[in-house]
């Protein structure tokens, strides 16, 4: 709750900045709040389309959720990002995965419905 206060602010100080909707997505997604985290990640994409973490948890969340087609969408989205990009490039918000690294965890997790 405490965690969830505080992002909440620093998002209101910088509505700008998807990394903070993106932090706050992955607090309320904790929390068991999955209708408002996809609400907080959508925020972060119409800011940023390229998050490519947005798009790992928007996918992770629509496929829990029964949403496998947009599950599966978003993924592809985030794989796509991640093939342009060089291969030891650190993600944004990631703690320091690369772009191989993440790329490599997405395609190796099986997905309910993914083909």
């Amino acid at each position: 709750d405490e965690a969830l206060i505080h992002c909440r602010q620093a998002v209101g100080e910088n509505r700008c900045d998807p990394e903070g909707y993106v932090l706050l997505g992955a607090i309320l997604q904790e929390m068991g709040r999955p209708g408002e985290a996809v609400e907080q990640l959508k925020k972060a994409l119409y800011l940023d389309q390229d998050f490519v973490l947005a798009h790992v948890q928007l996918g992770n969340i629509e496929s829990r959720q029964g949403r496998r087609a947009q599950g599966r969408r978003h993924l592809s989205n985030a794989c796509a990002l991640l093939e342009r990009r060089p291969p030891g490039e650190v993600v944004s918000g990631s703690e320091g995965l690369t772009a191989a690294r993440l790329l490599e965890i997405i395609r190796s997790t099986p997905a309910e419905g993914r083909e």
